[in-house]
């Protein structure tokens, strides 16, 4: 019982330092160059054929732009704008920061997660995000889920990501993998 209590103290302080870490790296108002929010139409979306993972498609035959509807949820992720190859680890650990902060630090999945922008770094990859007012710490969560799940079965380039969400017109949110 001691161990778990010091392991998941542990555990937050790593969690805290990964996070100061990205609240003190320096801030950009664009995405890194090349890599800008997708323009997309203000159509909707035909989102019926959005791809299915259950055969993981190769990263040269990837479509631009790719979309990924995160499982039982409103959210879709849109990818595109292709770069460089990325250190698989460093990638999903930097991805995977932003995850951590929604379900641990906030436990209120309906609060807004507010305008400002998030930079999470880890190893030789950045992940930068920018989130509209509309999105929530719930919908938050949910980016780096969909975007860890494309990282393990296709993905290893520097993307784009558009977010959107049914409920709403237009993007939720945007942002860009790449390197530092």
């Amino acid at each position: 019982m001691h161990i778990m209590r010091i392991s998941r103290l542990f555990y937050l302080i790593i969690q805290l330092y990964l996070y100061t870490l990205a609240l003190t790296a320096p801030s950009t108002t664009q995405p890194p160059t090349g890599l800008a929010p997708l323009s997309l139409p203000n159509l909707p979306l035909n989102i019926t054929n959005a791809f299915n993972l259950t055969s993981p498609i190769p990263v040269d035959q990837l479509p631009d732009p790719y979309l990924y509807r995160v499982p039982d949820s409103t959210i879709l992720i849109v990818f595109g704008g292709y770069g460089n190859m990325l250190n698989h680890v460093d990638a999903s650990k930097a991805v995977e920061q932003p995850w951590i902060e929604a379900t641990i630090d906030h436990r209120n999945a309906r609060t807004p997660v507010g305008t400002a922008e998030r930079i999470y770094m880890y190893g030789s990859v950045k992940f930068f995000f920018r989130p509209r007012p509309m999105m929530t710490w719930l919908m938050y969560g949910l980016v780096p889920e969909g975007i860890l799940k494309i990282f393990q079965d296709t993905l290893d380039k520097e993307t784009s990501v558009t977010i959107l969400d049914d409920k709403f017109e237009g993007n939720v949110g945007y942002g860009a993998v790449s390197k530092i």
